[in-house]
């Protein structure tokens, strides 16, 4: 029984010393993925300004382990990414931001071609489709033998022409219904 005591005493404080170093990877693991969120939003803002010729920025530098335990940051679960955006643009100096019209003027020729091509495709696409769209109704309107509402149309025919003979048998069978008592009555008398 002493074995079985040392060996899960064993086992268990194993277990935690794993958890407890799974549970600093995966720490470190967000905190590398938030820097890298934050580094990709500010590039694809790089993106869209148009290009100064200014010398390249200087490699980052790489950060020793800090000594005592990091701030705590809020997760990025909870983060609403409309507030860090908008924090991101308040800390960046307003000189780098140049309104929308200004910055169109700015588009190098190549960027302007792509931005024309770009918008040719979008607007073949949906000219497309809607081409297609409007040829599919009009083969529906324009009653084809293999149509589905010229069949329907055709069963409704029928239906009524069925249902008018039933209606003309009714009649003749009222009528000789009638018929049949008023001999009955004569022959009473």
């Amino acid at each position: 029984k002493k074995d079985k005591n040392k060996m899960s005493i064993v086992a268990s404080k194993a277990t935690a010393a794993a958890i407890r170093q799974h549970v600093r990877i995966l720490t470190r693991n967000q905190q590398q993925s938030n820097a890298i969120f934050v580094r990709s939003f500010q590039s694809s803002r790089a993106l869209s300004k148009p290009k100064k010729h200014a010398p390249p920025p200087p490699p980052p530098k790489k950060k020793s382990p800090p000594a005592a335990a990091p701030p705590k940051k809020e997760p990025i679960k909870n983060m609403d990414p409309h507030a860090m955006a908008a924090e991101l643009i308040q800390k960046s100096p307003s000189s780098q931001r140049i309104p929308g019209t200004e910055s169109l003027a700015l588009l190098s020729p190549k960027q302007k071609m792509q931005n024309y091509v770009t918008a040719a495709a979008l607007i073949a696409f949906v000219t497309s489709v809607w081409y297609y769209s409007m040829t599919a109704v009009g083969k529906a309107s324009q009653g084809d033998e293999d149509d589905g509402l010229h069949d329907l149309e055709a069963e409704a025919m029928d239906a009524r022409d069925d249902a008018g003979v039933r209606d003309k048998e009714r009649k003749e069978a009222e009528k000789l219904v009638q018929l049949e008592r008023a001999v009955v009555e004569l022959e009473e008398e």
